[in-house]
């Protein structure tokens, strides 16, 4: 087997999907160079001794930083015009692994997802959050009255450090030493979950009814059909993958005929929320919006030709 192939068998053994680490090797005049993952640095080493083959990758070890932005979207390459790939939230831990111009490729530490950050969006460090929204959505207030100025955007999940309470307001901190105020009925203590129960998983997603399908969004304020499913099953402790395809090889495959509420069903490109064995709830490109349809419906019959496999969640 020639070196090339050798190689390409080495690099498809570790990572075959940018989405899931850095592996960004090759063999350019006789020489192996590039970037990769320290994880990986070993087996490289490895295969440049054994085959004579000069080494030049740069194995990066990861910084930590913190998004510093209300909301941010993932790209998939490194510039403001390339496909959103996913969302982050305010406070969502990342590793920052290496530059290109303004962008960081970066891995997202809820779910292991790696595309490229505008660097102006992290930061180093926050202040340590006390409580987290419970509210799909809401909003930091410069002072305590509805009437006053909206600073900062809040989705669910979102962590604050909670500093005084004036009445039904709660004061907080939040991004580079700002503070605002905040509805209290919207905080709760950190790490409080909804319990993962069926009834639990349907009823939250029912909440995102409406919301704007918005491709690579994972918040109350635009989401797509994955994003949908991994933010409804977060808010229960359970971490998903953060595209279909990855999803789709978790859990239990159970036959169609098998579906029960919470199951995830999924189809060519998509993935829905089953209600019941007829109807289900999902973010679709096709009403542009969260909504709840069934498979009797026209539409319905259509996605139901492109049933590629069910798979069960829970337990």
């Amino acid at each position: 087997m020639q070196v090339l192939e050798k190689f390409a068998d080495l690099r498809q053994g570790f990572i075959d999907d940018s989405r899931q680490g850095i592996f960004d090797v090759g063999i350019l005049g006789g020489v192996l160079e590039g970037i990769a993952e320290k994880r990986f640095e070993n087996e490289i080493y490895n295969f440049a001794n054994q085959n004579n083959i000069p080494l030049k990758v740069n194995f990066v070890k990861p910084q930590k930083r913190y998004l510093l932005a209300a909301r941010a979207y993932l790209k998939k390459e490194a510039n403001a015009a390339s496909d959103n790939v996913s969302e982050l939230k305010y406070g969502d831990e990342l590793e920052i692994y290496d530059i290109n111009g303004d962008f960081a490729r970066v891995k997202s530490m809820h779910d292991g997802y790696f595309a490229w950050l505008d660097i102006r969006d992290m930061v180093h460090s926050l202040v340590e959050p006390s409580h987290q929204v419970i509210a799909l959505r809401g909003h930091v207030y410069e002072q305590p009255r509805i009437a006053s100025k909206q600073v900062f955007e809040l989705s669910y999940g979102v962590k604050l450090a909670l500093s005084a309470i004036d009445g039904d307001w709660a004061k907080v901190s939040y991004a580079k030493n700002s503070q605002g105020f905040v509805r209290k009925s919207i905080l709760e203590d950190i790490g409080l979950r909804l319990e993962p129960i069926q009834d639990s998983i349907v009823e939250f997603a029912k909440k995102f009814l409406e919301t704007p399908y918005t491709w690579g969004g994972v918040t109350a304020w635009g989401l797509d059909c994955s994003g949908l499913v991994q933010t409804v099953f977060a808010a229960h402790g359970i971490n998903l993958p953060r595209d279909a395809d990855q999803q789709a090889k978790m859990g239990q495959e159970i036959s169609i005929e098998d579906i029960q509420k919470a199951d995830l069903l999924f189809f060519e490109g998509h993935v829905v929320i089953a209600i019941d064995k007829n109807s289900f709830i999902h973010a679709n490109a096709n009403s542009v919006r969260v909504t709840i349809d069934n498979f009797s419906s026209e539409y319905g019959r259509w996605l139901k030709d492109r049933f590629i496999v069910a798979k069960r969640i829970l337990g």
